[in-house]
């Protein structure tokens, strides 16, 4: 069955079960464990945000919430706009945990 996708640009991350204990990694596991499928997360990065969003890797469906997480753009000159690498680094973090943290 092909992979519904709900956006335009996503880049598909396989996701195997081994992240570091917490609430996010307990509901990952719980929903694996029911439904004897694995998760696939889907990471958009725009130009004010980067947003993540589970789907099961078998159907396509969406699993939980998207989750969103804006960073600042610069403008140190006139016509220039500028992005620090680590807000994008550390918001990616913060998108994909909200999204698994959501199953």
């Amino acid at each position: 069955m092909p992979l519904r996708l709900h956006w335009a640009i996503l880049i598909v991350l396989a996701f195997s079960v081994s992240i570091s204990e917490g609430s996010s990694s307990a509901q990952l596991k719980s929903f694996v464990s029911k439904t004897g499928s694995n998760v696939v997360i889907g990471v958009d990065g725009g130009t004010e945000s980067i947003r993540a969003c589970c789907f099961d890797a078998e159907t396509g469906d969406v699993v939980g919430k998207s989750c969103a997480s804006a960073y600042k753009t610069y403008h140190p000159q006139p016509g220039w706009a500028e992005q620090m690498p680590q807000d994008w680094w550390e918001n990616l973090g913060e998108a994909v945990r909200g999204a698994v943290a959501s199953i």
